[in-house]
């Protein structure tokens, strides 16, 4: 067994030198593979490269997250893993070591050096709660990081990839991260129910991205308008929401369902809303890629009233985790499933870059007479804006207020919890730090739904299926590794609640059967439920 000073002095120098080799410029980019940065490379080998390059780029950024919260100490007691850790130590740190160019040694410029020496491993003064970006200045950094030369020709990047990923291997299995290996297991287990699913949701995504735009685009009035969307499943491909007047003065409830029927030479303009008379009358639009318009086939019940809960009829949701009187059980899992529902089938579109704000989802009061009805809603801004944000950033926020619903508490953000670098605030550092933390607080189920959301990027590709295009591999990870656990969890917990989620993902199916849950297991619970609000087998 190598001396235990020794690794934990190597420990300690990768923790403080990892974020470094994450900003170099050297770093090989999807971009670069695209122009040809890396070699002659075949069409058919182009996309292998692209893989190779996400993958290293993933794993370097959460080998960096998840070596912060392991305690070197504590596994110094157990003192039986230490040996393959010092292994594959030592060939991440050979690695490294052979990334640096031997000059750096030389730097003479006094606000550099620190930093540059720090790549010698005759500085490590960073300590494990310290930042790159607020240790040295940016200028400072780059210049150090200028030294590390990545490879870049294709088989000593994908032999680096290859190192860095076995080391996050072992991280894993320090973290005993049973979910997230069952998580990867099931990425490749798609039946054809699932595929149908997530070409479904992709088509409906992209019709909805339009609508927003259509939206934006037909207002004429110069104030960006307010929304509450309700997330109830979009049964039936129908968006309902209440839009906010130009004043502010009450909400229009709107139904818009996605047609694919021919428009009418009259379409219908958003800019109508801003002389619609208030009411409780609904307003019905249809629309599909290219226009709006109104819908005579619903707008014939015109005095259909809205049956739906108003957003001043809800509290946020931020609020009910601190609040003395939280949400039941019930009602937290029933939301986490709808939003997960959402989050798929709008996949990346400007509807969910609103999705996750610290304070706007709001949720009804619980009312078993209308379960049916009850369900999130988030307060969106009608108005294109520029958002730089990756969707695993989304999904990472998306982990952490899935672990807040099931803990029934806040998971409040702390200093630790910011990019090395930029110093910002990191929902990917805060998904990590906050399923270490509650680790006797929150279940596996939903730890290793934590964990898919803290890894989704490197789940996307390691997907590898016939039937699911480049641009469904997001809302195919969301659907298999995100959903689908919690919507189980649902039923093993709340099987009366199943009738809730028939209609959703087209005509054809519902949630349950998609997800080929068995009659026993979605039974147990209705046995013991008094919830009068759910229909009963014999009412159908």
């Amino acid at each position: 067994m190598p001396e235990l000073n020794l690794i934990r002095a190597k420990w300690d120098f990768l923790k403080a030198l990892h974020p470094l080799f994450l900003f170099a410029e050297s770093l090989p980019t999807v971009e670069g593979a695209d122009q040809g940065r890396y070699g002659s490379v075949s069409v058919d080998d182009v996309d292998s490269l692209k893989n190779q390059i996400t993958m290293l780029r993933n794993d370097f950024k959460l080998n960096i997250i998840k070596q912060q919260l392991i305690d070197i100490d504590q596994l110094a007691e157990e003192g039986s893993r230490l040996g393959e850790l010092h292994l594959e130590l030592q060939s991440l740190l050979g690695e490294l070591e052979d990334l640096v160019d031997p000059k750096v040694g030389d730097i003479n410029e006094h606000e550099l050096k620190p930093a540059a020496l720090a790549l010698t491993g005759t500085n490590i003064a960073l300590g494990a709660e310290s930042n790159w970006g607020k240790t040295y200045s940016q200028t400072s950094v780059a210049q150090a990081a200028s030294y590390i030369r990545f490879p870049q020709e294709v088989d000593k990047i994908g032999s680096c990839r290859r190192t860095v990923s076995r080391f996050g291997m072992v991280l894993d299995r320090l973290e005993d991260s049973v979910g997230l290996w069952t998580m990867e297991a099931q990425a490749l287990d798609y039946t054809s129910q699932d595929v149908a699913a997530i070409q479904y949701a992709h088509t409906f995504a992209s019709t909805c991205t339009s609508l927003f735009d259509q939206i934006v685009s037909s207002a004429r009035c110069g104030t960006p308008h307010k929304a509450t969307l309700h997330l109830s499943g979009f049964k039936g491909d129908q968006l309902r929401m209440n839009i906010g007047t130009c004043q502010e003065t009450g909400w229009i409830p709107t139904l818009f369902t996605r047609s694919s029927e021919k428009p009418p030479s009259d379409l219908f303009s958003f800019s109508h809303m801003c002389s619609h008379s208030l009411g409780t009358q609904i307003v019905h639009v249809a629309f599909n890629s290219l226009s709006m318009w109104e819908d005579p086939s619903n707008n014939s019940a015109g005095s259909e009233p809205t049956p739906y809960f108003g957003i001043d009829q809800s509290t946020a949701l931020d609020g009910l985790l601190v609040h003395e009187d939280p949400l039941k059980p019930k009602y937290r899992k029933l939301a986490g499933v709808l939003l997960a529902s959402s989050l798929f089938q709008l996949g990346d579109s400007p509807w969910t870059e609103q999705l996750l704000g610290p304070h706007t989802i709001f949720v009804p009061s619980p009312d078993k007479k209308r379960l049916d009805q009850w369900c999130p809603q988030v307060l969106c801004t009608l108005a294109s804006k520029e958002d730089n944000k990756l969707q695993s950033d989304d999904i990472a926020a998306f982990g952490v207020l899935v672990l807040e619903l099931e803990a029934g508490q806040k998971a409040h953000w702390t200093n630790a919890d910011s990019d090395w670098i930029s110093g910002e605030k990191s929902n990917h550092v805060r998904l990590a730090r906050i399923l270490k933390d509650w680790e006797d607080v929150v279940g596996d189920d939903y730890r290793g739904v934590g964990k898919a959301c803290l890894e989704f990027d490197s789940l996307i590709e390691n997907l590898d299926h016939p039937d699911i295009l480049s641009d469904q591999k997001g809302i195919a990870v969301i659907y298999k590794c995100i959903l689908e656990p919690l919507f189980r969890h649902l039923m093993k917990n709340f099987g009366n609640l199943a009738p809730l989620f028939d209609g959703m993902f087209g005509p054809w199916t519902s949630l349950t059967a998609a997800m080929s849950l068995s009659p026993s297991n979605t039974a147990k619970r209705a046995l013991f439920d008094d919830d009068e609000s759910l229909s009963k087998p014999g009412d159908q």
